[in-house]
């Protein structure tokens, strides 16, 4: 298969995004966040929503771009914006469920995250990390 290993990335990543949705209206003891990472912006559910719309919007647009550096780092940040901006559309928050000590936290806030830090190692290393292969 050509393209098995960018195949295995979406399925695997498409997988914690259901996980994590699934997750949200499943398990008990979660915590509505109406604010960005560490309750930021608490109450201007509104404004992140704008801001999602804007992150997908852009990820899109530079998909060809972004993939060129990191596809798992792509999908990472698209499917982490794209749950906890369906969150905030359907809940007026997002659903967080893992409770650490400090803070409440959800599989697309690890997502959003490790798809920063996919990046961020692709940009300091001038590697391409896992980037989709053009033949």
């Amino acid at each position: 298969m050509k393209h098995e290993k960018e195949f295995i990335i979406f399925i695997s990543i498409s997988l914690l995004f259901m996980l994590d949705m699934f997750s949200k209206f499943l398990l008990p003891n979660t915590y509505l966040n109406t604010g960005a990472s560490f309750n930021l912006l608490d109450g201007y559910n509104t404004l992140l929503i704008i801001i999602g719309f804007i992150t997908i919007w852009i990820l899109l647009f530079l998909f060809h771009e972004l993939m060129s550096i990191s596809l798992t780092g792509w999908f990472l940040l698209f499917y982490g914006t794209f749950s906890n901006t369906l969150d905030r559309l359907i809940n007026g928050g997002v659903t967080d469920y893992i409770n650490m000590i400090f803070f409440h936290n959800n599989i697309a806030d690890f997502m959003l995250f490790f798809g920063v830090i996919f990046y961020i190692y692709a940009i300091i290393t001038k590697k391409e990390v896992d980037s989709i292969e053009h033949n």
